[in-house]
């Protein structure tokens, strides 16, 4: 579990409480970070705001970065993306 101020109020959450949160959303168009759920990208700061209810536009990309990463999630960026997607093509030729 993490513990996370946005706004004055703390949540405590844990790995799952995002992951099921995210899972209610169709994912926004992947910006430049992300986290896979189930081989499905989800913009970093769209899996706080489903966790939270906080909209996206009152915390930054940095808290969201930093308590997923104490999550243990791993966070992508657009290149790191592209290149999994590439690798996973030219396997399977």
């Amino acid at each position: 579990m993490a513990r996370l101020k946005l706004q004055g109020k703390e949540y405590h959450l844990e790995k799952e409480d995002i992951v099921n949160a995210v899972k209610r959303f169709e994912p926004q168009p992947t910006h430049d970070f992300t986290i896979s759920i189930d081989g499905t990208y989800y913009p970093i700061k769209q899996a706080i705001s489903a966790a939270t209810g906080l909209p996206i536009e009152t915390f930054s990309g940095s808290e969201a970065h930093e308590f997923l990463r104490k999550l243990g999630f791993v966070i992508e960026n657009y290149e790191q993306r592209m290149r999994k997607r590439k690798k996973r093509k030219s396997l399977h030729f």
